[in-house]
């Protein structure tokens, strides 16, 4: 095996190992609820009917639904980032109006992640989401506790498209959860897993022809 072979061979594996992975939290842009009992207000907007300080999750019979919408924003995530995993985490908040009973909350990929948090509304939004992606149940208790749902199983191109949205909605029964415009201690966030290249591809690229020009010129001067 002669000396191009051998540099070859070690650049390859150099770059093919050259990664490292990164775990981060990424704070809730923007969240909302939607309520069907008043299908065209803005909850954040009307003080939510004094539950300003969370975001109900509920649907205790046919007329009343509430559902919860969340926004994030991925622009710090590095373009080249490979992700291996994804977990949404919110915090559970226990009252005597709104509280779970072993009833599942499911949770699911926003179809659009163009709204605002403060003109959202039931008729603009509602069921304007993906697939159940994770769905947690919880018992009824008195205990505040942050929940984590698996979002990974999601398509490569929803994070290159750098915005995110997530919606949580229940069957019969339900809770609140954290709202963002209270306080920073509840709010959702995003847990990121993800791996990337210590030297971007074509970089590496670059290095690896120059690596092989450099011997080549060597060699020449050499003979």
């Amino acid at each position: 095996m002669n000396k191009n072979t051998i540099l070859a061979v070690l650049i390859m594996i150099f770059f093919s190992n050259n990664a490292y992975s990164v775990l981060v939290d990424i704070q809730v842009l923007q969240d909302a609820a939607i309520n069907r009992n008043t299908p065209d207000t803005n909850q954040n907007e009307s003080g939510f009917g004094g539950f300003n300080d969370r975001l109900l999750v509920s649907s205790t019979n046919t007329t009343t639904l509430n559902e919860s919408i969340f926004g994030f924003d991925l622009t710090l995530l590095p373009s080249q980032a490979v992700i291996n995993s994804i977990t949404f985490n919110t915090h559970r908040i226990f009252s005597s109006i709104h509280s779970f009973d072993s009833n599942p909350v499911h949770i699911a990929l926003g179809n659009t992640d163009i709204w605002d948090a403060n003109t959202v509304t039931w008729n603009t939004s509602n069921g304007d989401h993906g697939d159940i992606l994770d769905t947690q149940i919880f018992s009824q208790d008195s205990t505040p506790v942050w929940v984590s749902w698996d979002v990974s199983n999601i398509q490569q191109q929803e994070y290159q498209d750098q915005l995110l949205s997530f919606y949580l909605f229940t069957e019969p029964l339900g809770g609140s959860f954290g709202h963002n415009d209270q306080f920073e201690i509840d709010t959702a966030f995003l847990t990121i897993d993800y791996d990337v290249a210590a030297v971007p591809l074509p970089a590496a690229i670059w290095l690896f022809i120059s690596g092989i020009l450099s011997l080549s010129a060597f060699n020449f001067r050499k003979n």
